[in-house]
């Protein structure tokens, strides 16, 4: 009942989640359960599939705001009723349509640079931007991409 995050793949959960296939979907994640896998972790296993979903189903689609929700939620829902939560869940994020996978930032081979970023964005190419928002990040410090953000965001 102790298995770290780690150690849980949850690889057939996630096909099924990105796939729309909601019956596969609550069937793998109640073997989780079944397997002693805390709903806790198999809600954090969600988190890429999750971040993908357009539209989502929850009050606040900011992701780090509803997994702080979530978290603070979750040890307050007593016994059984965190599966239903977690099921609740799973059936709203498997639904729903999904983006398409994002380019991993290696296939960028030159330096990017914040306006590369801008041009992006301005040019509607969600895929695009965050593939140079990735390679930004990754070339440069966590604290000046989101200090850019900030400044992108106020303007």
């Amino acid at each position: 009942m102790g298995a770290s995050l780690k150690e849980i793949t949850g690889k057939s959960l996630l096909e099924a989640v990105e796939a729309s296939d909601v019956d596969k979907a609550l069937e793998e994640s109640g073997k989780m359960v079944n397997q002693g896998v805390d709903p806790w972790k198999i809600h954090l296993l969600l988190f890429p599939a999750a971040q993908r979903v357009q539209n989502p189903p929850f009050i606040n689609p900011h992701l780090p705001k509803v997994y702080s929700i979530c978290r603070e939620l979750l040890p307050h829902v007593s016994g059984g009723r965190s599966g239903a939560f977690l099921s609740l869940e799973i059936r709203e994020y498997t639904r729903r349509p999904k983006m398409e996978k994002i380019p991993r930032a290696n296939r960028l081979s030159s330096p990017v640079g914040f306006k590369d970023i801008e041009t992006a964005i301005r040019a509607s190419d969600p895929e695009k931007t965050a593939a140079l928002m990735a390679a930004f990040l990754n070339q440069g410090s966590g604290t000046e991409f989101a200090r850019r953000l900030l400044l992108l965001g106020s303007g």
